[in-house]
């Protein structure tokens, strides 16, 4: 009988709630077989999951949207898991035992005494007076208070946001036509835990400015889970880039626009010309790079069709609607 729902069975798992019957009383053994499960040592497919994702990760990939999932880790958790041992890696568990965070910090007190330097010889100019400056520099402040605040959050919102864009590119792709968001966002997911795997490498030999090598590796799990050539899946991948940056960007002068006219008046150098027509630029940027990913995502889709077939498709497609007959159609022969 289970213990958990009572029900009777016999065999080794529960049928209705999946309980294993070999589990008695607790002892050191089971909660050690449990923290060993927390971080995915106490199955095989931790080890499986980054086997394939060094070697094969976006046919990987394609086998777990396919429905090969129990074979793999969950991709959500290895996220959060693989967060968790990068912070520890960054913070001293290396060959050297050196925190990037203490490096990073020498960094900035560095640009800040190379910026009050500037300030000082500038004061009579009054070019770091200017109340834009600040409040530029007050909301980046705030995204790096939150990156350092919570890295995983702060990684998964860019993800959120990068794969939205990506999606239009891959959507219909020719290895997999019909492809949905949350499969694609689960493919994100796992290229990001194959990056972070090689950053962790990386991170505790203290290679740190060998992580460009992973970045490049990123693009390798989506050439092969979307069937493009190289030259597409650049290309895909930079106007991607590109219009995540363009929205970030005109977020950032929205965010400084808003701030200065509800405390205009207490601002006394605030170029408020200056941020609307940075404003209005970054805008046009922004929609021209939308329209051209949309024309793109038009053309796939039409090449979709047409390899599919579908005559129909095709025509809503180029004209939106299908051109309505007048008149009365006549009937065709099995109808007569």
């Amino acid at each position: 009988m289970c213990h958990t729902c009572e029900t009777e069975y016999q065999g080794n798992y529960c049928p209705r709630c999946g309980q294993s019957a070999k589990i008695g009383r607790y002892s050191f053994k089971t909660a050690f077989l449990s923290f060993l499960d927390v971080w995915g040592l106490g199955n095989r497919g931790m080890f499986r999951t980054i086997r394939d994702l060094l070697l094969r990760p976006g046919y990987m990939i394609r086998d777990y949207i396919k429905g090969m999932q129990m074979a793999y880790f969950p991709p959500f958790k290895m996220f959060f898991l693989l967060a968790t041992l990068s912070l520890l890696v960054t913070n001293g568990l290396n060959i050297k035992g050196q925190r990037s965070a203490d490096k990073a910090e020498t960094e900035v007190a560095v640009s800040e005494n190379a910026r009050e330097n500037t300030e000082n010889q500038d004061s009579g100019q009054g070019i770091w007076e200017d109340e834009t400056v600040k409040i530029i520099e007050k909301v980046i402040s705030a995204v790096e208070r939150f990156s350092s605040w919570s890295p995983a959050l702060y990684a998964l919102s860019w993800l959120v946001l990068l794969s939205g864009f990506l999606y239009m590119f891959f959507r219909y792709c020719p290895d997999i036509p019909d492809l949905r968001y949350s499969e694609f966002f689960v493919a994100i997911i796992y290229t990001a835990n194959m990056y972070t795997i090689l950053s962790i490498v990386l991170d505790f030999f203290c290679l740190h400015k060998l992580r460009v090598i992973a970045l490049i590796f990123m693009l390798i799990p989506l050439r092969q889970l979307s069937g493009y050539s190289w030259k597409r899946m650049l290309l895909y991948a930079m106007m991607a880039i590109l219009d995540v940056i363009s929205i970030f960007v005109l977020a950032m002068v929205a965010i400084v626009l808003v701030i200065g006219m509800i405390y205009k008046n207490y601002f006394d150098n605030y170029d408020f010309k200056g941020v609307v027509a940075t404003f209005a630029i970054t805008l046009l940027i922004t929609l021209g790079l939308y329209l051209f990913t949309r024309w793109i995502t038009r053309t796939n889709k039409l090449r979709f069709e047409i390899n599919q077939g579908s005559l129909r498709n095709v025509m809503k497609t180029i004209s939106g609607r299908l051109p309505k007959r007048k008149g009365k159609v006549p009937p065709t022969p099995s109808e007569m």
